[in-house]
């Protein structure tokens, strides 16, 4: 929220330290005239003092005075304070910022619309302050809100980069400005209409510094943001090349749909793309407050109708966009970001510079490169270390013919302006030099980053690609030249794109070993999203990384196992609609590469057949089946373990049909002759048997059903052990069956056993022990023990709130399970409390007609109508009623139509 310091000043003075005496002067004539003025004189630079001042400052103040001199522009702080005084001029009423500058220097205030706020001539306020202060006296006189009960500094949520100014970061004063009149005017230009109000576009050459640029307006121009920043990566082009195939982009651009659904807490079984647009709309929506979308290194492959899922989704939302693509977007909304200025190039190696070094120095260094920003940090830092201008300068211009210069303007002349891929590819070589002549885990790790995407690059990753480098102390190295910079997260650091595919063109790794190298990070990725299995929470840390898997795609090698580990990554991690795009391209790839009849390819094609299961897209599933088995069966055999597995896939889908005859002949046959080819005891077999027991429970033959899952649990409790895995699902089944025979003591033991094992093995707030809880606390209540149902159920929904959150999905439907064991305790009110919070919660989240929704809405009608409100009751008649009738779903559709036969409201 806005802020109302504790002491306030009429004005605050913002100036450069070199026109001190001057602005003092103003100072205490401004004073004289009764005002109370806010004077820093501290030169301060780095972002803590910078928001200090802020705070103690222009918060507090009720107007600004810029002494605007023609270095105002380079002061860092001075815009800072700027931005912020801006801002709140939007917001409040009366002349709040006043400028006092030269006539001559009119056409170069930033931004432009300073030119409307002159007040003075600097001469004018140096010569005569008092007469100034008296008509800055009589502006300001009657203002009584201070800039801080208008604007926060920081917005109220930052996903992803955090909010701290990048410490190289020097000038670009009119490109942000630029961007800031793009963003404040553009509503709904080109191909951005019903989404994000206002958009622009910042593109430029690889290395201009547009990530820099956006990063610093994101800080700057953050009160103009209360609504949040959300940084998404785009995974666009690179150095080494782009990445093509297009279901890499979309799963790119869902995966950071979906990411930012759960940063937001709404991104639990997200089925496609636009269900995950749609939840952000609804939590975007709830407030005006505006947000920034900054879509970094947007693909040059996307089109127009993919940019419109990737802009804001709401038109509160401001959409900058950083790409290299000249082609896609509309002029009136792009903003070409080029080289550097001189005196920002100036300012950028000074940076590094000994104070004693003239300008004309450095002036030189720049012109040998081009004021191409990327090299002029890598000079800098040369500089930093001890190197001399001319010695630099002398080093670039040179005419002598290098090797390393050849592979360096090989791999990204193209991504360098013409006229200086040699002297910028020679800065990069020179730096290169730092690491010295022979091999060195340093020039090792920075190669194997050519293989990457552009996202940080985790400790862990680059240890599996090099096992025996001393990781740590090559990313000091590094750093230390500034070949790589740290992120501000321990264990993981940025490399530029152009500087990896320079290392990687320099031939520092043999090629057997750049090869097993990236073999190494496939097997790390393979086994991190084999974790995801057990650990689906995981994602969170992961999902950050996946750009680097996706960037191995642009090797032949790595194409195939790369898009396995690309969809196996997105099912495991719950992201059903990314999986089955991402298996599309397995499958494709594999019908290219292998046959479309191979057994492979018949594997990927089961697993996209699942995929589209759990979508509950069941014929599409059941095509592919049908279509694998028949392949299978013709040349493998009818017997072959694969045709089984086949066949045992469709027998699931025809389960979740409905066609339990079907789903219960396949399985026996499947059954049969697993007994007679792999044993009565292979691990497939009981799978198989556990899957009958499924169907002929659902068909009613409980007793049939029981026998087979004592038979499974018998032969895993003496081959796997009593507490294994697979052991304790299949007590949970025969519990279940148990259960339905009526068999409630008997359920009771096996739960309470699996509850046991459990926590003392996985803990007692692992998920799957909170599985155990709920299932013991439904037994219990079936038997009237509602007391220590109640008792478990409070237990589980404590941790879940604590663990997943308040509007997790496992936490809502604890919810609703303790509302109907209060419902059954008479305990009224307190069933309703829950459900009041639940349902708001469901509909905001999954939308009013979503099943979860519904039968939060039958339940809560229920406990209302119970309670005898029949105004409320009546409400929730006509909100959900025609959606309840018509749900697909038919376990909610029956409560709906249950409930208005007993309202009397059927036909």
């Amino acid at each position: 929220m806005p802020v109302t310091p504790s002491a306030s000043f009429d004005i605050f003075l913002s100036y450069r330290t070199d026109a001190a005496e001057p602005v003092k002067r103003l100072k205490a004539a401004l004073e004289a005239q009764g005002l109370q003025v806010f004077l820093d004189s501290e030169d301060i630079q780095d972002f803590d003092h910078i928001t200090e001042r802020l705070k103690r400052g222009v918060l507090a103040a009720k107007a600004m005075v810029v002494w605007y001199t023609p270095d105002y522009p380079d002061s860092r702080p001075c815009q800072w304070e700027l931005t912020l005084a801006l801002r709140a001029q939007r917001v409040l009423s009366g002349d709040r910022l006043l400028v006092i500058a030269d006539q001559d220097m009119i056409k170069d205030l930033q931004p432009a619309s300073l030119k409307d706020r002159r007040a003075a001539d600097l001469a004018e306020a140096t010569k005569d302050p008092t007469a100034v202060a008296a008509k800055i006296a009589a502006k300001v006189r009657g203002l009584d809100q201070v800039f801080g009960q208008a604007v926060r500094i920081a917005p109220k949520q930052w996903f992803r980069t955090p909010l701290t100014p990048r410490p190289g970061f020097v000038g670009r004063v009119r490109d942000l400005w630029a961007v800031d009149a793009l963003l404040q005017k553009n509503q709904t230009v080109g191909v951005v209409s019903d989404a994000g109000a206002a958009r622009a576009h910042v593109q430029g050459l690889g290395g201009m510094g547009k990530s820099a640029l956006a990063h610093e307006y994101a800080c700057r121009f953050a009160a103009d943001f209360p609504g949040g920043i959300f940084w998404l990566s785009g995974g666009g082009d690179t150095a080494a090349g782009p990445v093509t195939d297009p279901a890499v982009g979309e799963q790119r651009r869902f995966a950071e749909l979906q990411a930012i659904a759960s940063h937001l807490g709404v991104g639990d079984e997200i089925t496609s793309e636009d269900e995950a647009i749609g939840r952000l709309k609804r939590v975007l929506s709830r407030s005006e407050d505006a947000y920034l979308w900054v879509i970094d290194d947007l693909p040059g492959t996307t089109t127009a109708p993919a940019l419109k899922h990737w802009v804001a989704p709401t038109p509160n939302g401001r959409t900058l966009i950083l790409s290299r693509n000249r082609t896609l977007l509309d002029r009136k909304t792009t903003h070409t970001l080029d080289k550097l200025p001189r005196p920002d190039s100036i300012a950028l190696l000074r940076t590094g510079a000994l104070p004693t070094t003239s300008d004309e120095a450095l002036n030189t260094l720049a012109e040998a490169v081009g004021d191409f920003p990327l090299a002029l940090s890598l000079l800098a830092k040369r500089l930093a270390d001890g190197f001399s201008p001319a010695g630099l300068a002398a080093t670039i211009t040179a005419t002598t013919p290098m090797a390393e210069l050849e592979k360096i303007a090989a791999a990204i002349g193209e991504h360098l302006p013409d006229e200086h891929i040699s002297s910028i590819a020679r800065t990069f070589a020179s730096s290169f030099d730092q690491l010295g002549a022979g091999p060195s885990d340093a020039k090792a790790l920075l190669a194997v980053t050519g293989m990457l995407g552009a996202a940080p690059i985790p400790f862990d990753l680059a240890r599996a690609a090099l096992p025996d480098a001393d990781i740590d102390s090559a990313v000091q190295v590094l750093i230390r030249h500034g070949l790589i910079d740290p992120t501000g997260t321990i264990e993981e650091f940025r490399v530029h794109p152009l500087l990896a595919a320079a290392a990687a063109a320099m031939g520092w790794l043999p090629q057997e070993e750049s090869e097993n190298s990236g073999g190494r990070v496939m097997a790390w990725f393979q086994e991190a999203i084999k974790a995801l299995e057990l650990t689906p929470a995981d994602k969170i840390k992961l999902e950050p990384y996946l750009p680097h898997l996706e960037a191995m795609t642009r090797d032949p090698k790595f194409v195939s196992d790369t898009l396995e580990r690309i969809a196996l990554f997105h099912y495991y991690a719950g992201h059903i609609a990314s999986a089955a795009i991402a298996w599309r391209a397995v499958v494709s790839n594999a019908k290219d590469t292998l046959g479309p009849e191979h057994p492979n390819t018949q594997t990927f094609t089961n697993n996209l057949a699942s995929t589209l299961r759990g979508q509950g897209d069941l014929n599409g599933a059941r095509t592919l089946h049908d279509q694998v088995l028949a392949i299978l069966r013709r040349i493998l055999g009818p017997e072959h373990p694969e045709t089984l597995k086949s066949m045992g896939n469709l027998a699931t889908t025809l389960f979740e049909q409905g066609d339990l005859n079907g789903a219960g002949t396949l399985l026996e046959e499947v059954l049969d002759i697993q007994r007679r080819t792999l044993g009565p005891e292979h691990p497939d077999t009981l799978i198989s048997m556990n899957n009958l027991a499924s169907i002929l429970a659902k068909q009613g033959d409980l007793n049939n059903a029981r026998t087979l899952l004592e038979e499974v649990l018998a032969i895993q409790r003496r081959i796997l052990g009593p507490e294994h895995p697979e052991t304790l699902t299949s007590m949970n089944s025969l519990a279940t069956t148990l259960t339905k025979q009526d068999d409630l003591d008997g359920a009771r033991t096996l739960q309470e056993q699996v509850l046991a094992i459990r926590r003392r093995i996985l803990g007692s707030d692992h998920p799957n022990t909170l599985v155990s809880m709920n299932n013991l606390a439904a037994t219990l209540s079936k038997q009237g023990d509602l007391d220590s149902a109640h008792m478990r159920q409070e237990q589980v929904l404590d941790i879940q709130r604590r663990i997943l959150g308040p509007e997790h999905i496992n936490t809502l439907s604890s919810m609703n399970n303790l509302a109907a064991t209060r419902y059954a305790q008479r305990n009224l009110n307190g069933a309703r409390t829950l459900l009041d919070q639940a349902l708001p919660i469901r509909r905001r989240n999954l939308g009013p007609d979503h099943p979860d929704t519904l039968i939060t809405a039958v339940n809560l009608l229920r406990t209302i109508i119970a309670l005898n409100d029949h105004d409320t009751a009546r409400a929730l008649v006509d909100t959900y009623l025609a959606e309840g009738l018509a749900c697909p779903q038919a376990d909610v559709r029956a409560a709906w139509e249950s409930m208005a036969k007993a309202l009397g409201l059927t036909p």
